[in-house]
């Protein structure tokens, strides 16, 4: 996919709005620049949290768990995890069973220090989650079209002050974020439970699977 710069992104917010200029650079003195200044961070992060994005989904490291808090939990958990740095959104806690075992409960809560940390009763545990991704290589093109929908509708009243623009663009993005379930998993096959040892063991006899073309 072509580049998409941050310029880019906040030229085509300014479409959405109807505007007739253009920016050169976030970074420039100009209406427009602060108003994207005060807004892409948020912006990306709430597109970012709005969904489980494929492009955006790490876990802990291969070999490692989720670092133990140094505060003790409360009586109903056993553990106490840091949350990752890098962490939007913690997505879920990896069951070693395997992808159709039951969802491992946790909850996230301040420790003493007013740090957001992770409690849970599984020991070691690999955390999968949404990772704070701020190079535009790797967005895809619904991501993109939804962080400039997403702008769009931050700056929308500042810079038209016409609340039936805002409107319109809040409605766009939640079309979009309707979208994303559905072209994101276009490019991923999960895997399926295998069958039983008895099923995989049984002769294989295409006239038991009628396939057309093939004369029996």
């Amino acid at each position: 996919m072509a580049a998409i710069s941050q310029t880019t992104v906040c030229n085509m917010a300014l479409s959405h709005v109807g505007a007739k200029s253009h920016i050169e650079s976030i970074q420039e003195k100009s209406n427009e620049a602060d108003a994207f200044r005060l807004w892409w961070d948020f912006s990306l992060l709430e597109c970012l949290e709005s969904y489980d994005w494929s492009f955006a989904r790490t876990r802990t490291p291969q070999g490692s768990s989720l670092a133990l808090d140094g505060d003790v939990p409360p009586d109903e958990w056993q553990f106490r995890y840091q949350y990752p740095a890098d962490c939007v959104k913690a997505r879920m806690i990896w069951n070693p069973v395997g992808p159709t075992a039951d969802a491992v409960p946790f909850a996230l809560e301040l420790n003493s220090q007013g740090v957001r940390t992770i409690l849970t009763n599984m020991g070691n545990p690999i955390l999968v989650y949404t990772k704070l991704v701020t190079n535009l290589s790797l967005f895809i093109p619904i991501f993109i079209s939804l962080l400039s929908r997403c702008l769009a509708q931050h700056v929308a009243f500042q810079l038209t002050g016409d609340q039936k623009i805002v409107d319109a663009q809040v409605a766009q993005y939640g079309a979009l974020l309707r979208l994303a379930p559905a072209v994101d998993a276009n490019e991923m096959v999960p895997s399926q439970p295998r069958d039983a040892e008895w099923i995989r063991g049984r002769t294989f006899d295409p006239k038991n699977y009628g396939y057309p073309g093939i004369r029996y």
